[in-house]
């Protein structure tokens, strides 16, 4: 029985998220991969691992892109209701001075 040696990554949590596109390409490869004949058990699981993983992601960074347009929407409307606070304030001190004219 063959045992491979454990081996260490590391995780780069920084940077740019990887594109949808970068991660349907690793599906793909993996996918072709598992294609592939006399593949050992630990290589079909490693394959199967990235797949799983690359769909995971696919998932969460649609959500990702969904709270991240909220966000943005939400601080587009906040602007807005700050230029109409602004609009209807200065419309009520128009009619202020204009009401104080009146004989």
């Amino acid at each position: 029985m063959k045992f491979n040696e454990p081996s260490s990554s590391k995780l780069d949590a920084e940077g740019e998220l990887q594109s949808v596109e970068e991660a349907l390409k690793l599906l793909n490869g993996a996918l072709k991969a598992l294609k592939t004949e006399g593949l050992d058990k630990t290589e079909i699981l490693r394959l199967r691992t990235i797949i799983q993983g690359a769909r995971i992601y696919m998932h969460l960074l649609a959500d990702y892109v969904d709270y991240k347009g909220i966000g943005e929407k939400l601080v587009d409307l906040k602007a807005e209701y700050v230029r109409w606070l602004k609009e209807k304030k200065a419309e009520g001190n128009a009619a202020r001075q204009d009401s104080s004219f009146v004989v």
